[in-house]
C-alpha cells in the first residue's frame, strides 16, 4: 500500500504521513503511561492532590514562560533538528519514573524536568510542520483522518498500560513506553526541513501576548488550556478514586471511551466540511460543555463511560473544527506562522495555571473536585465565544 494512498477518499501527503508516524510513535510511549502519571504522581507523594497540583501548576508556569526561548532555538537548529533533539529528553523523562518508587522526589523532579525540555523543543516545531503540512483543500476530513490514525494508538495504550502497572509495576510500563519513544527517531529522519525564523525578542513576545489586539487570543487559548488541564489532570484522579484504585479499570473505561469515538470521528470530519468548521465549533460545544455537566454525577464504571463519551463526542467535533481553525489562522499569518504558535502555546499554559489554582481554592472550599467540572463547562463555552475572533496582528 502506498504510503500516498493511507485514506481511500483522500490521499495523504508523504510529509503529513511522516509527521503522522512521528507523532504516533510518540502517542504510543506517551500513551501507555499518559492517564496514569498523574496517578502515579498522586501516589508517591502520599495522595495529596494540593500538592500534586502545586507542581503542576509550576511545571506549567515555567513552561509558558520559557516558550519564548524554545522558539528561538528554530534559527539555530531548525524544525526537522529540533524534533530530533526533543526525543531523547522525552526518553529520559518516562525512565526517571522507573526509579520513582525508590527516589521519589528525585525521580519526579527528573520526570517534569525533562518533559519541560521535550515540551519546549517538540510542541511548537511539531504545530509549525502540522500548519505548513495541511492545505486549505478536505482540511477537516485531513485532520480527521490524522486524529482518527492517533485515537487508535490512544485506545489501545490505557489499557495495555493499567494491564502492565497490575502485573509488573510502573517502572515496567516506563520501559516499555521508552522504548516506543526511541522508534520515534526512525520517522523523524524523513519529515521534510521547513525553513522558519522567528523573529521576536523573548520580551517582545511578551508584550505582543498581553497587547491590548491580542486579547481574544490570550482569553480564547487560555480558555482551552483551563478545560484541557481538567481532562489531564484531575479527572484521570477523580476516576481511579472512585474505581476503587484499580489501574486496570482506569484504562479499560477510558479504551473503551476512545474505542466508542473513533467510530465518530470520520463523521465528525465530514460534518465539518459540510456546515464549515464555525458552525460545527458551535453545535459541538452543546456537547462539549454539558458533558462536563454530567460528569459531577458519575458514580460507577458504567457512568464514566457513558457520560465520558458524550464528553469526547462533542469534543471530538470541537477538538477539530477548533483545530482546524487554530490551522488556517496559522496558515494566514504567513511567515508568523511560529509567532502565532509561540503565542497559542503561552495563552494554553497560563490558562492551565490559572485553572490549577481555581482548582486549589474550590477543593479548599468545598473539600470535593465535582464542582471543577462547572469551571471546565464554562471555559469551553468561552473558548468558543472567543476563537473566531481570534487573529495575530
Amino acid at each position: 500500500m502506498s504510503f500516498n494512498k493511507i485514506h481511500i477518499h483522500i490521499p495523504v501527503p508523504k510529509d503529513i504521513f511522516a509527521l503522522l508516524a512521528n507523532r504516533s510513535l510518540l502517542r504510543l510511549g506517551f500513551g501507555l503511561t499518559g492517564v496514569f502519571v498523574p496517578i502515579f504522581l498522586y501516589e508517591l507523594l502520599g495522595g495529596s492532590l494540593y500538592l500534586l497540583l502545586a507542581i503542576y501548576i509550576l511545571f506549567y508556569l515555567t513552561l509558558g514562560i520559557l516558550v519564548p526561548a524554545g522558539s528561538k532555538l528554530l534559527n539555530t537548529f531548525g524544525i526537522k533538528k529540533i524534533l530530533l533533539m526533543s526525543i531523547p529528553f522525552a526518553v529520559a523523562a518516562l525512565v526517571s519514573l522507573r526509579y520513582g518508587q525508590v527516589y521519589t522526589y528525585w525521580a519526579i523532579g527528573g520526570y517534569f524536568v525533562f518533559a519541560l525540555l521535550h515540551r519546549l523543543s517538540y510542541w511548537v516545531p511539531y504545530q509549525v510542520d502540522l500548519s505548513f503540512f495541511l492545505g486549505h483543500k478536505h482540511i477537516g476530513s485531513y485532520m480527521a483522518f490524522y486524529q482518527n490514525a492517533l485515537q487508535i494508538i490512544n485506545a489501545l495504550t490505557p489499557v495495555a498500560g493499567g494491564i502492565i502497572i497490575a502485573y509488573f509495576g510502573f517502572g515496567s510500563l516506563s520501559f516499555f513506553a521508552a522504548l516506543a519513544l526511541i522508534s520515534a527517531f526512525i520517522p523523524s529522519l524523513f519529515i521534510k526541513d521547513v525553513n522558519v525564523k522567528y523573529e521576536w525578542s523573548f520580551t517582545e513576545t511578551f508584550r505582543k501576548l498581553f497587547a491590548r489586539k491580542q486579547r481574544t487570543l490570550l482569553y480564547a487559548y487560555m480558555a482551552d488550556g483551563a478545560q484541557t488541564v481538567i481532562s489531564s489532570v484531575v479527572w484521570p484522579i477523580f476516576i481511579f478514586e472512585l474505581l476503587d484504585n484499580k489501574y486496570t479499570a482506569v484504562g479499560l473505561v477510558t479504551s473503551l471511551t476512545i474505542i466508542a469515538i473513533i467510530f465518530l470521528n470520520t463523521a465528525v470530519g465530514k460534518f465539518i466540511d459540510h456546515v464549515g468548521e464555525k458552525k460545527a465549533l458551535i453545535y459541538s460545544s452543546i456537547f462539549s460543555s454539558t458533558g462536563w455537566i454530567l460528569k459531577m454525577f458519575v458514580e460507577s464504571a458504567f457512568q464514566v463511560f457513558v457520560s465520558d463519551t458524550y464528553h469526547r463526542l462533542g469534543r471530538a467535533a470541537n477538538r477539530t473544527s477548533f483545530d482546524t481553525l487554530t490551522s488556517e489562522k496559522a496558515a494566514d499569518n504567513g511567515h508568523y506562522i511560529d509567532e502565532f504558535t509561540t503565542l497559542k502555546e503561552m495563552a494554553i499554559n497560563l490558562g492551565r495555571v490559572l485553572m490549577l489554582c481555581i482548582v486549589c481554592v474550590l477543593l479548599f472550599v468545598f473539600g470535593n473536585v465535582r464542582i471543577i467540572f462547572i469551571i471546565a463547562a464554562f471555559a469551553t463555552l468561552f473558548m468558543i465565544a472567543l476563537n473566531k475572533q481570534v487573529n495575530i496582528r
